[in-house]
C-alpha cells in the first residue's frame, strides 16, 4: 500500500441520513498506476527493507526490555538467596557454638525457677530417665510414667504459672513430695 493509493471520501446527511460519498473514480487506481515513476520497484523494495528493519528494532526493543525486567527479577531472587544463606549460616553457627558450651543461654527471671522438681530434674540427668531438650514437665513426667512425679508437675505447673493463688501450704507440700521422691529413689 503506497501513498498515492490513499484516497478520502465523504459523509454527507442525505435525505434524513448519514451516508458515504465518494466522489473517487473507479479507474482512479489504474490512473496511479499508471503516472508511477519508473523507479518505483526499486523504491519499494528499499522501503520494504526499511519497514523489516524497524520491525526487526522494534523486536530487539521489546527482548531488552523483557531481558531488563528478567535481571531485575534474578538480582532479587539472588540477593534474598544470599540472605538466606547468610541466615542460616549463622544460625548454625550460634548453635554450634552452643552445643560446644561456648555461649551461655540467656536465663530469665521467672516464677517458679526456684521449684523443688529442678532437684529431681538434675538427679536423673545422667541416666534414661533424663529430660530431654525441650520436652516440657508434664510430657517427661509421663514418659517416665511415675505417678508420684506426676502429681509433683501438676504442682510444680501451679506454682509454675499461677505463683499468686499457690498458698505457703501447697509450696510446703511441693517441698516434701520432692523430697519423698528423692528419698525413694536413692
Amino acid at each position: 500500500m503506497r501513498r498515492r493509493h490513499a484516497h478520502a471520501w465523504a459523509i454527507a446527511h442525505i435525505d434524513g441520513a448519514w451516508q458515504a460519498v465518494d466522489a473517487t473514480p473507479s479507474q482512479w487506481l489504474q490512473m496511479e498506476d499508471e503516472q508511477a515513476e519508473l523507479w518505483q520497484p526499486i523504491y519499494d523494495f528499499f522501503s520494504t527493507l526499511y519497514f523489516q528493519y524497524k520491525q526487526w528494532r522494534y523486536q530487539q526493543a521489546l527482548a531488552e526490555a523483557e531481558n531488563d525486567d528478567n535481571l531485575l527479577w534474578l538480582s532479587i531472587a539472588a540477593l534474598l538467596l544470599l540472605v538466606l544463606v547468610w541466615r542460616l549460616y549463622t544460625l548454625r553457627h550460634q548453635l554450634s557454638v552452643r552445643s560446644r558450651g561456648g555461649a551461655e543461654w540467656v536465663s530469665f527471671d521467672y516464677p517458679g525457677q526456684d521449684s523443688e522438681l529442678y532437684l529431681i530434674e538434675q538427679a536423673l540427668a545422667e541416666t534414661e530417665q533424663a529430660r530431654q531438650e525441650n520436652e516440657s514437665v508434664a510430657v517427661w513426667a509421663k514418659r517416665i510414667d511415675n505417678q508420684m512425679l506426676i502429681d509433683i508437675a501438676r504442682m510444680h505447673y501451679q506454682y509454675r504459672f499461677d505463683s499468686d493463688s499457690f498458698s505457703q501450704a501447697s509450696r510446703c507440700q511441693l517441698k516434701q513430695a520432692v523430697q519423698s521422691w528423692l528419698t525413694s529413689y536413692r
